[in-house]
């Protein structure tokens, strides 16, 4: 019996950069001009202060990131402005503060001359301009923190990354995407019981993988999938969301708040895998992330929406389901048999074209789910080893 995949995150690749310290008080044009002539091929250029340390994996991030931009260079964040600004205990990882909290997006503004990486072409233009203080476009990565040495001035990430009313319940930070292992990212709904018991412990005992989750946040009466939430710790208060206006509903075919919350977790983290423990309150762009994807049949949504059906043995009956979804104790804003075949319809077709791996959670809940939707695609559908 298959396990659920995972993927293996990249090892940052060879260093394309030359390291130049130098002082920062001669300022860039003078300190460009010494580190191209000692460059060689080198594509990039990091000028640092003297003593200023830059690892592996935080030079991958700034090389990745000026590899995508239109900018001239890049800086880190100072740790110690991390501190400051955060209010942190010297004992906190402020590297993995920023990490965790830190919005994974470029902050424009001028390089820091205490770290700044620049393109070669960028870094020759400077040197060849004719006036003292050619224009340059900058940046800085405010989820990359580097130790660096004490200026009069320095910029502190903003507060609101990391909110200080929930001291009580902020989570611990993640190494997510850093620290070499796979990184998998569970969708679910909030609604608790199993589903949050499964995702929790793989979140919590599984130490070959680092877990994310991201919840689908809603209600009956204003619709599921009003708010998606990313965690590192179901227990503890999110590290992102994103708002869903207009709700996501029952489920969607797509939405713009989920591919959004998808894409900007995949680019932060280096999410490797998918686990998608419900599609209630979400869409089928989990389905469409290219990442390797696996459908826990944790219940028959949306192939049989009626979850608390006691039948023993149910089939699909659409005058039972109009009856069901008449009675009060219906949760879904769909009430016709019609709309919700056509969404089994849809969902598996955007499963078998994403070639998403089916597993369910014992053997009586996948022959349950095979007597409701006699699909072909379902005979490849196993049960979960837990081991």
């Amino acid at each position: 019996m298959p396990s659920l995949n995972t993927a293996s995150v990249p090892v940052p690749g060879a260093d394309r950069s030359g390291h130049f310290p130098g002082d920062p008080a001669l300022g860039w044009p003078a300190r460009l001009r010494d580190a191209l002539a000692r460059a060689g091929e080198a594509a990039t250029l990091l000028l640092t202060a003297p003593g200023v340390e830059v690892d592996a994996r935080a030079l991958a991030q700034l090389d990745a990131a000026l590899a995508t931009l239109t900018l001239d260079a890049l800086s880190p964040i100072a740790i110690d402005a991390v501190r400051t600004g955060w209010r942190l205990d010297d004992d906190d990882d402020a590297a993995l503060e920023a990490w965790t909290w830190a919005l994974h997006q470029v902050e424009p503004g001028p390089p820091d001359p205490r770290c700044a990486l620049w393109t070669r072409a960028a870094a020759e233009r400077v040197v060849a301009a004719t006036c003292p203080d050619p224009a340059i476009r900058g940046g800085r990565l405010p989820h990359v923190a580097v130790a660096l040495p004490p200026q009069q001035v320095d910029p502190v990430p903003l507060p609101g990354f990391r909110p200080g009313d929930l001291a009580g319940r902020r989570p611990l930070p993640t190494a997510a995407g850093l620290d070499g292992r796979p990184v998998v990212l569970h969708v679910l709904h909030d609604w608790g019981g199993g589903v949050h018991r499964f995702v929790d412990d793989a979140m919590r005992h599984d130490r070959a993988a680092t877990h994310l989750a991201l919840v689908s946040h809603g209600d009956i009466a204003g619709g599921f999938g009003q708010r998606l939430a990313l965690y590192v710790d179901l227990d503890r208060a999110p590290i992102r969301s994103w708002v869903c206006d207009p709700p996501i509903g029952d489920m969607a075919e797509s939405h713009p708040s989920m591919r959004a919350a998808l894409a900007e977790t995949a680019a932060a983290f280096g999410v490797g895998a998918l686990r998608v423990s419900s599609l209630i309150g979400a869409s089928l762009d989990v389905f469409a992330t290219g990442l390797p994807t696996t459908l826990v049949l944790h219940d028959a949504f949306p192939f049989w929406p009626w979850l608390d059906d006691p039948s023993a043995e149910p089939g699909w009956d659409p005058e039972h389901l109009a009856a069901a979804a008449a009675g009060a104790e219906w949760r879904f804003a769909e009430t016709r048999p019609a709309a919700w075949r056509q969404r089994t319809v849809t969902t598996l077709a955007a499963i078998e074209a994403a070639q998403v791996a089916l597993v369910a959670p014992s053997q009586a809940a996948l022959a349950r789910l095979r007597r409701l939707v006699p699909a072909t695609l379902l005979t490849a559908a196993t049960v979960l080893d837990r081991k």
